[in-house]
């Protein structure tokens, strides 16, 4: 089912999906998981290629570019776009200069303080900083 976030004030679907069907979710609007999950990845996807577009991906762990996927998913491209964490990453800044950042970006909707976002940005920010778990396979991880 659809839902009405408070916050943003538009409906979302899914997980968080404001785009059903190429157009926008709208209360009546119903779907299946299957369906949940083909517009979640179709979504994904898109963040995957703006990213790889504008982050010098050989800056970052798998980690950070799990953080860079939420924000992105989260908050949207446009939001994203507007924020100092992408320049910083692409201009070398330490991850912890980033993750500093981050934690301070994309808290509030609509010009108000969301406390739930603040507290997703201070987990992000956190995450940020966990190195990543070193795998025998290297060839299985797949930035990108």
């Amino acid at each position: 089912y659809a839902y009405w976030d408070k916050f943003a004030k538009i409906c979302t679907s899914g997980w968080g999906s404001t785009r059903l069907y190429g157009r926008t979710v709208q209360e009546k609007d119903v779907i299946n998981r299957s369906e949940v999950e083909r517009i979640f990845t179709q979504d994904v996807i898109q963040q995957k290629g703006y990213l790889r577009k504008n982050v010098d991906l050989n800056k970052v762990n798998e980690n950070q570019y799990a953080i860079l996927i939420s924000l992105t998913y989260n908050a949207g491209i446009g939001n994203l776009k507007s924020t100092r964490i992408l320049p910083a990453i692409n201009s070398g800044k330490s991850p912890s200069e980033v993750s500093a950042i981050i934690k301070d970006s994309l808290t509030t909707s609509r010009g108000a303080v969301v406390g739930g976002l603040v507290r997703r940005r201070k987990e992000e920010s956190e995450f940020f900083l966990i190195p990543p778990i070193i795998r025998e396979n290297k060839d299985a991880i797949t930035i990108g």
